[in-house]
């Protein structure tokens, strides 16, 4: 039996945010220690709080949301490429490290290294992402997913190049995830958005076995 490994973050009031999104909000509506027959939570928070998938629509005003996405792209064989490097991921670093490319692929950067981005208790606007050539040298490849080990594949205060050249092209971008401790190399994958009628972006639960 396969042994699901979680690679997605903790969802609590605290949680790191990106700058200016709504801040996680957990209250409850009725408890048991009130004298309620049921424990009865709410929420609320930005759609692309956590470990998320952002739809097309948020970046591209004729995308499609996040309900419309078929499933089956956040099911299946999934690489875990470790590219580490002082700044931001290059076109050239990836096609030097993927002889063959992977229809799911998950970036493990310095984000995920001790001490790195995901350690910091806040949000770090020095986390690694990918550079434009990078985005446009795997919307050429035709991936269906891509992931990686921050809020974000785009450089903080970049603007959205990099996000509309691969939403632009089909590739759904996986962002938040926790790969501190996972081994590079084949895995199964499963990170099902929430069914958000119109909504650009939905918190997942992002789990992985060995291929």
């Amino acid at each position: 039996m396969a042994q699901w490994i979680d690679i997605s973050l903790p969802l609590c009031p605290g949680c790191r945010l990106w700058p200016g999104d709504r801040p996680f909000e957990h209250a409850f509506a009725s408890r048991i220690a009130d004298g309620a027959a049921y424990n009865t939570s709410m929420l609320a928070c930005s759609a692309h709080v956590g470990t998320h998938v952002d739809a097309p629509c948020h970046v591209l005003a004729e995308g499609v949301s996040v309900d419309r996405l078929d499933p089956s792209i956040f099911m299946g064989e999934a690489l875990v490429l470790e590219v580490q490097t002082a700044d931001h991921i290059t076109a050239r670093q990836l096609d030097s490290a993927l002889p063959t490319w992977p229809q799911r692929l998950l970036l493990k950067t310095r984000n995920s290294a001790p001490g790195g981005a995901l350690d910091h208790g806040g949000f770090d606007p020095a986390y690694c992402a990918l550079e434009l050539d990078a985005a446009q040298l795997i919307a050429r490849r035709g991936l269906k997913l891509l992931g990686i080990d921050y809020n974000s594949v785009e450089p903080y205060s970049k603007g959205s190049q990099v996000h509309k050249t691969l939403l632009s092209a089909g590739i759904v971008t996986l962002e938040g995830l926790d790969l501190r401790g996972i081994r590079p190399g084949a895995y199964q994958l499963v990170a099902v958005p929430l069914r958000l009628k119109d909504f650009d972006g939905s918190p997942v639960r992002a789990l992985i076995a060995q291929a």
